[in-house]
């Protein structure tokens, strides 16, 4: 039945996050076409999908409800509301007490995210390739979801020598069938084109960098610790500290097409995704926060495979005891695996895991076979558990059961019905009736400010951007374009107001063309004349040197050195890297069309343009650069000359 393998999917689904999910209630409520759950406890490894070190410190869904129409699933949308969704993470490395059997679980997670990344089968859904394509696009067609008060927190007391928080806030998230005005409509289109609009209103990106963080004694404070996350969406502060906003609070739309053919399958998918303003802030204590909170989850990776003998005191309180830690952590990396009692360790392992995996691909409900496969699991590490499965599936000759796809689940008579209703053809006929995706994003305006002291320093902004994704799934190929209408770069004046150091010339020029940039970029199948076309087109820049702004900046930067010295030494190496990169390019038989007029430089001779004094222009010139690609020939090495003239 397809209401037993939907069960069983998301009860394989919510597992993965829910704590003590009420299977049984959960199984009942699908089968009658109406689910409710409520107050749902997160996992501590519930964002393990991130592939970060961290974890769900305290985690809540408010409610779930789900309702499927079984005897009308064609015909009237299924309807899902989320409703309160609260997450707070910390990082992993802490000075807290060491949690063995929670440090197992998140270690588990994150295997499985890497094991899941290297297999090329889809985890959830499963089939063939073109499967889960249908599938998704049938399911956006019939789904109106509504997800709302959204703030996912990650606080930080270990990273920087004072705490930071930062954080993620969604008012609400809608997504509903409309008409071809893209006004909401109750009930499932079935002509030939039907339309699907995606709302996200009141997203914001905060980042405080110098927060006092609260305590909560959970699970005691439970209610009160998600009463101040509710209520933080609706002030914009928790612990009556203010968000300090990276991106205030925005609105951005998704517009979908779904187009059918004449069979009633659908062939075409068009995704627009919409943002008339984007303005991102950024302070000097967010800039230098935000570095040194990445460097220190860089670390955390390696401080993590040393976490059960990590000193709980400040390196300052006990340096006898960190000078043990740093040597006992040299020994087990650099030593311990290479003697032959490790070695033979990891052998029996190894070997115990393989035989085990056969089992289990002969016999994939066994539950004892399961858990002894986790035991064995936990010792070996990813590149040893890819290699002892793909051993096991070569002498077995079967492909993996242990996590059973909604395609495997799936009873045969309802498989074919459900290929049917979505338009999936089973075999060869796939290749010949793939859906047809596009996807295009456009912004009206971006702008990004860097702010010291409340004045602006530094302001980039970005009008009408326009990008477009047009993929081939089948056949491994796609076409992408870049559009940039002007860019205009401020910086700061004695006069405290903002002066143009960069502006793309075609501002005050009115027979300019429409866009400064313009970029196309296609990969083409294999057997084509060339395997990539590139086409680029860069309009005349003007850069203004102001030496009250550039002071301002380096000020700004001052503290961050060693966190961007990678940055400046790329910035450094920029033309011997294009160089290198056309260079390449052409070997591999890209097709270029290059169009680059480069920026031209005006310097004046008191370092300041508002003086009205001399000043210096220097014009760089274009460069233009095409290929006129060869058809291969085979060239004899007792070619005459004349031969050789007919074949070059």
């Amino acid at each position: 039945m397809l209401e037993g393998a939907v069960a069983r999917l998301l009860n394989q689904l919510l597992g993965k996050y829910v704590v003590d999910l009420d299977t049984e209630n959960l199984n009942v409520g699908i089968f009658s076409g109406q689910v409710q759950l409520t107050d749902l406890k997160l996992k501590p490894e519930a964002l393990y999908e991130l592939n970060l070190p961290i974890e769900v410190k305290a985690g809540t869904i408010g409610k779930i409800w789900l309702q499927i129409p079984w005897n009308m699933l064609w015909s009237q949308p299924v309807i899902m509301n989320i409703e309160d969704l609260h997450v707070v993470a910390a990082p992993v490395v802490t000075y807290e007490n060491f949690d063995a059997e929670k440090n197992k679980r998140l270690l588990r997670a994150i295997k499985r995210k890497a094991l899941a990344d290297i297999s090329s089968k889809s985890e959830i859904i499963g089939g063939p390739n073109s499967f889960s394509e249908y599938l998704i696009a049938n399911i956006v067609n019939n789904m109106q979801l509504n997800i709302s008060n959204v703030h996912i927190r990650y606080e930080d007391a270990v990273s920087d020598v004072t705490p930071m928080a930062c954080g993620i806030c969604i008012g609400h998230i809608s997504a509903e069938i409309t008409n071809s005005k893209w006004k909401a409509s109750k009930h499932i289109n079935t002509t030939d084109t039907c339309y699907y609009l995606v709302k996200i209103e009141a997203f914001s990106l905060y980042w405080n960098p110098n927060h006092k963080l609260a305590t909560w004694k959970l699970p005691s404070q439970y209610y009160h610790w998600r009463n101040a996350m509710s209520n933080s969406l609706q002030n914009f502060a928790i612990n009556n500290q203010d968000f300090e906003f990276l991106i205030k609070p925005m609105t951005a739309k998704i517009k979908m097409t779904i187009s059918r053919s004449v069979n009633g399958n659908i062939n075409k998918v068009l995704s627009d995704i919409i943002v008339q303003d984007c303005n991102v802030q950024v302070s000097k204590e967010q800039f230098r926060s935000i570095f040194c909170t990445i460097d220190a989850l860089k670390r955390m990776w390696i401080s993590w495979e040393h976490l059960p003998i990590r000193p709980k005191q400040n390196i300052l309180d006990n340096k006898k005891l960190w000078w043990k830690y740093a040597y006992h952590a040299c020994i087990e990396q650099r030593v311990r695996p290479y003697t032959w009692s490790r070695i033979r360790l990891v052998r029996r392992n190894y070997k115990q895991y393989t035989e085990i995996y056969k089992k289990i691909l002969t016999n994939p409900n066994d539950t004892e076979l399961k858990l002894d496969l986790q035991k064995y699991e936990d010792q070996l590490s990813i590149v040893n558990i890819v290699i002892a499965r793909q051993q096991a599936r070569l002498t077995v000759h079967e492909n993996s059961l242990c996590e059973k796809s909604f395609w495997d689940i799936l009873p045969s008579p309802e498989r074919t019905i459900l290929c049917e209703k979505i338009g999936f053809l089973q075999g060869e006929d796939n290749e010949k009736t793939t859906i047809d995706h596009n996807y295009s994003f456009r912004v009206g305006n971006a702008s990004l400010s860097l702010t010291e002291s409340g004045h602006e320093v530094l302001v980039v902004t970005l009008t009408q951007l326009i990008s477009n994704l047009h993929p081939n799934y089948n056949k491994g190929t796609y076409k992408m374009a870049l559009k940039i209408e002007a860019v205009i770069v401020e910086g700061s004046s004695v006069e405290e107001h903002l002066i143009p150091i960069i502006s793309s010339e075609h501002l005050t020029v009115h027979n300019s063309p429409a866009y400064f940039l313009k970029i196309e970029f296609e990969k083409l199948p294999p057997g084509a004349s060339c395997s990539h076309k590139l086409y680029a087109v860069l309009e005349y820049l003007e850069i203004s040197y102001h030496k009250y702004a550039f002071d301002e900046l380096q000020k700004f930067l001052i503290g961050c050195e060693d966190y961007l010295s990678k940055y400046t030494e790329s910035i450094r190496k920029l033309p011997k890297n294009v160089f290198s990169f056309l260079k390449q390019k052409l070997r591999e038989r890209w097709d270029l069309i290059l169009d680059i007029k480069t920026p031209y430089l005006v310097i004046p001779q008191s370092a300041s343009m508002q003086t009205g004094e001399n000043i210096l222009i220097m014009d760089l010139g274009r460069y233009r650069i095409t290929t006129e690609l060869c058809q291969d020939s085979h060239i004899a090495e007792n070619a005459t000359h004349m031969e050789l003239e007919e074949q070059l």
